[in-house]
């Protein structure tokens, strides 16, 4: 990739609001919209497949996988 094409692709993302300028020489930083729009990308959720689902149920229903918190208690009790 070409710094100017560098150069074209920053100044669309500042041209939409994603970044700033706040002096010449500064280079650019994301805007707050900028950092919510980063931020949402991380956090792209997608649905459990069906074996993964019924997995995860059958361990919660026979219990194989407890809770952390539900076994601190009977630790906190031994001698």
């Amino acid at each position: 990739m070409s710094p100017a094409t560098i150069r074209s692709i920053l100044s669309d993302l500042e041209e939409i609001g994603l970044l700033s300028a706040p002096h010449t020489s500064a280079g650019r930083v994301p805007t707050a919209r900028g950092y919510r729009v980063f931020v949402d990308s991380l956090l792209q959720l997608s649905p459990l497949d069906e074996g993964e689902f019924s997995r995860l149920r059958s361990s919660l229903d026979t219990g194989a996988a407890p809770s952390p918190c539900s076994e601190a208690p009977r630790s906190w009790s031994r001698p």
